[in-house]
């Protein structure tokens, strides 16, 4: 036992790793215990922000694992001792400036009901230009889509309700809803 001990002390690999273990211990764990025991909120899930802090620092350190090693080191940028005081919660941040809300009204798209083919066009546009200007109420194709069939009414209509309940995969794929409106589409 005292030689395997004594070949594991003479070996480089073994040394490197010892002393990889040893600074981790005094730049991370140490620290990072002492914060957590003298936390005064005993619950680990308040303690996310500590924890990411301790995240932020291990990926510095990765980064320049001079601020550990390097002639510059010091305790202060090396270790975590500072969790201690960081386990208080930092400022909270302000809150993002929130999205301009458009001045632009847009009127509302007129009912299609399909009797004049002519007027489809005009109801495409309509609903297009609200669709634009009310962008930020538009997640994804489907509330274009759902929005625009809202505006439907007698046959238009009827025509989707049973194509959706026939063939609903069609209907979806089509952008804005064209296919609900079209006539040559079956």
């Amino acid at each position: 036992m005292e030689t395997n001990l004594w070949n594991a002390l003479h070996c480089p690999s073994t040394t490197t790793e010892l002393a990889v273990l040893a600074i981790y211990a005094e730049a991370i764990s140490y620290p990072y215990m002492k914060a957590i025991r003298t936390s005064s909120d005993k619950n680990m899930l308040n303690l996310g922000p500590l924890h990411s802090r301790v995240y932020d620092h291990m990926n510095k350190i990765i980064d320049n694992p001079n601020i550990l090693v390097g002639a510059d080191a010091s305790f202060k940028t090396a270790t975590t001792d500072h969790l201690a005081t960081l386990s208080i919660p930092p400022p909270p941040t302000p809150p993002a400036p929130a999205e301009p809300k458009s001045r632009i009204k847009p009127r509302s798209p007129d009912m299609f009901d399909r009797s004049d083919l002519g007027k489809l066009d005009a109801f495409v546009f309509q609903c297009f230009m609200y669709i634009v200007l009310r962008g930020q109420d538009f997640l994804d194709e489907a509330s274009k889509v759902a929005f625009m069939l809202s505006y439907l009414k007698g046959s238009a209509l009827n025509w989707f309700q049973t194509a959706a309940t026939h063939r609903p995969r069609l209907i979806w794929t089509h952008v804005y809803g064209l296919a609900v409106l079209d006539p040559e589409v079956h």
